[in-house]
């Protein structure tokens, strides 16, 4: 049986979490194959709604309902969140690798200067959201330096030679998992690799 092109227009370019989502949108069912899914949206299509079945044409419906921009709705499209791909905060992180994962994340979607801000302050929660709140307005690089200042966790080379010496090897554990993990205590500081 050959499938009608429009449905294989729609599986090609969206996920299955894309299309039940949009038949979430359209009032159908969320069950099934993306071939299933995708017939929902054309027979709904042709059963004389308004809605349309061309990808085009949903991107552009998706882009009008959204003030994003064109890579965002690409990407909202085919089911996958921003939030997704950004790390959250709430203080008790390592902030120092908070902002290195941040800045990796960023240089992906080439924001602007003022969506780093916005998306900045939209993954914070716990104490680092109200540490944020209650700081003078500025720009995402303001908000990192504040960020790091107020909770960088100072360790000392002793709480790091302690950390290894409550640190046992787990039942459960691989003998690599446990190694990772020393090295994991080992990188909260400089230690060299004898220590480790």
């Amino acid at each position: 049986m050959d499938i009608p092109a429009s449905i294989v227009e729609l599986m090609e370019q969206f996920t299955r979490v894309g299309l039940v989502k949009r038949c979430e949108a359209l009032g159908l069912g969320t069950s099934g194959s993306k071939e299933e899914l995708a017939g929902r949206i054309v027979e709904h299509s042709k059963s004389g709604n308004q809605d349309t079945t061309r990808v085009g044409d949903y991107l552009d419906a998706v882009e009008q309902s959204s003030t994003s921009s064109r890579e965002s709705v690409d990407r909202e499209a085919r089911g996958v969140s921003i939030h997704d791909y950004l790390p959250t905060i709430s203080g008790k992180e390592d902030v120092c690798a908070w902002v290195i994962e941040f800045k990796t994340s960023i240089k992906l979607f080439k924001w602007h200067d003022l969506h780093k801000l916005i998306y900045a302050k939209r993954v914070m929660q716990g104490a680092a959201k109200a540490f944020v709140r209650s700081i003078r307005r500025g720009s995402e690089i303001d908000l990192k330096h504040a960020l790091v200042e107020e909770f960088e966790e100072k360790v000392t080379s002793a709480t790091i030679h302690e950390s290894f010496r409550r640190r046992k090897k787990k039942t459960d554990e691989s003998c690599s998992e446990y190694i990772y993990a020393m090295c994991e205590i080992g990188k909260m500081g400089h230690v060299d690799e004898e220590s480790l």
